[in-house]
């Protein structure tokens, strides 16, 4: 079975963000699935409205 994390680990950091990451990458999360979007300026994000 894989461990997969979705917007990393969030309980423990900010979701989607490198901390969230490297936190799941700590626990031995093989996936780390995350939401990120461009903007109109094509300036990749993580915001959803």
């Amino acid at each position: 079975m894989e461990r997969v994390s979705h917007r990393g680990c969030h309980q423990q950091a900010p979701e989607n963000t490198y901390a969230a990451a490297h936190r799941c990458i700590e626990l031995g999360v093989e996936w780390i699935e995350v939401d990120v979007r461009q903007s109109r300026d094509l300036k990749p994000h993580d915001r959803r409205d």
